[in-house]
């Protein structure tokens, strides 16, 4: 009996996603569409099978560290972003999305109590004009 390795991952991202080609010269290649310039293009080896959902890919074969290795290639494409939660996630994984500087702030901006140069001369200026 063998034994089946499968990892799923989820791509998480407006436009982004992941499609399977038609053989080329007795191999299948995944086309990656991750917000790059270009199209990304990969070999699937020999041994793994891939099924695919809207945002979901599964990754199946019986050799564990070929399935693994071919799941973390495609997570250094894009990892994910703590901040905006975009990119490939593992299956169930679960990731405490950080606050950014703008939302993370109370009050906003602090306001300087000094005033500036030019504020002091226009205030000398109005101060100084002669009343008749």
């Amino acid at each position: 009996m063998q034994i089946v390795t499968c990892r799923i991952l989820i791509l998480r991202g407006k436009g982004w996603g992941v499609f399977l080609e038609k053989p080329v010269n007795g191999f299948q290649r995944l086309e990656l569409r991750l917000g790059f310039s270009m199209r990304v293009y990969l070999y699937i080896p020999v041994g793994l099978k891939f099924f695919f959902s809207r945002a979901k890919i599964l990754i199946e074969g019986l050799d564990s560290h070929l399935v693994n290795s071919f799941a973390n290639l495609l997570n250094e494409y894009k990892k994910p972003n703590i901040y905006t939660g975009k990119g490939f996630w593992r299956y169930r994984e679960k990731r405490v999305l950080r606050v950014g500087k703008i939302l993370g702030k109370k009050g906003g901006k602090k306001e300087s109590t000094k005033s500036s140069k030019k504020d002091n001369k226009k205030s000398n200026k109005k101060d100084n004009k002669k009343i008749d």
